[in-house]
């Protein structure tokens, strides 16, 4: 795949009328970006490595921060915004080798001894928003990139990657395979409003991730997630296969075994830093999780 670095100085004629199998690396100040471009690409995977970025897709604003991702589905027209700074690396992978990625791996067998030339293939649709720093495939090749063109040693990518094109679509390809999970999950008759669902249920989720040490509410997380309370619990239930409460409450257990078992904060210190009202409701409900006090566990362990 071809590198490009951006700087400060950067134009619109810097670019090509067609993207295709390219990476561009940026590193601007606050103020240099051009907003208003608009472009159509195939696939394309944008990561901030440090700062910020905020992109235009379908009307709505998108902005990813440090170490999160956003997908762009083959070509869809996308719009640059002024606002932004920081590291931030823009992958495009040419639509052909995304389609003969996804029909190798999903495809039936007899489909793939037949057609070798791969001409008249189905193209995936991703899921286009922008998502956290997940522990996946894609996300170590990610921060692998991210590296390398840190450290300005470009020279290292086809060692490393010798075919990234090929290892960015199979990792793309088997992240949205859990997403795609949830979103059978959902049944609506129009994509676009299956999207709109899953990407609010999506804000929700989040939300919970970001804020599982403070009490929960319904009423809140929906309110994020712009919908009504009774049809975000149903929706979120059918979706992610539990309630808002059951991730809420399965965060908080995974992170009181970690402080537990590693840290060296009291068991009342502890309670506080995952917003138990008081000890003796996170020393219950630790022990209903693992039928064991958090004093002993700790003793144990």
């Amino acid at each position: 795949m071809i590198v490009k670095e951006l700087n400060s100085s950067y134009k619109k004629s810097d670019f090509p009328e067609i993207f295709s199998d390219e990476i561009y690396f940026s590193d601007l100040p606050s103020g240099t970006r051009i907003g208003g471009y608009k472009y159509k690409a195939p696939y394309c995977i944008k990561y901030a490595v440090t700062g910020f970025e905020k992109y235009i897709l379908n009307d709505k604003e998108y902005t990813i921060k440090n170490g999160e991702h956003f997908l762009v589905n083959n070509e869809n027209e996308v719009t640059t915004h002024e606002e932004g700074f920081g590291k931030c690396i823009s992958i495009f992978i040419d639509g052909n080798t995304v389609k003969e990625v996804y029909n190798t791996l999903c495809g039936k067998l007899s489909y793939k001894l037949n057609n070798a030339g791969f001409s008249k293939l189905s193209a995936p649709l991703f899921y286009e928003k922008s998502y956290k720093n997940e522990n996946n495939k894609l996300n170590l090749i990610l921060k692998k990139l991210s590296t390398i063109f840190v450290d300005q040693k470009f020279y290292d990518l086809d060692e490393i990657y010798p075919n990234l094109n090929y290892d960015l679509s199979e990792a793309l390809i088997n992240d949205q395979n859990i997403h795609s999970h949830y979103l059978n999950n959902i049944k609506v008759a129009k994509h676009s409003t299956l999207q709109e669902l899953y990407y609010r249920l999506s804000l929700g989720k989040e939300y919970i991730i970001d804020n599982y040490n403070k009490p929960f509410s319904l009423k809140e997380t929906s309110s994020v997630s712009m919908l009504s309370p009774y049809h975000f619990h149903r929706e979120f239930k059918k979706v992610f296969g539990m309630t808002p409460m059951g991730l809420h409450n399965k965060i908080r257990t995974q992170k009181s075994l970690k402080l537990v078992k590693n840290s060296n904060f009291s068991i009342q210190e502890i309670s506080f830093l995952l917003g138990f009202s008081n000890c003796s409701s996170f020393i219950k409900s630790f022990k209903s999780s693992f039928g064991i006090t958090p004093l002993m566990f700790r003793k144990q362990n």
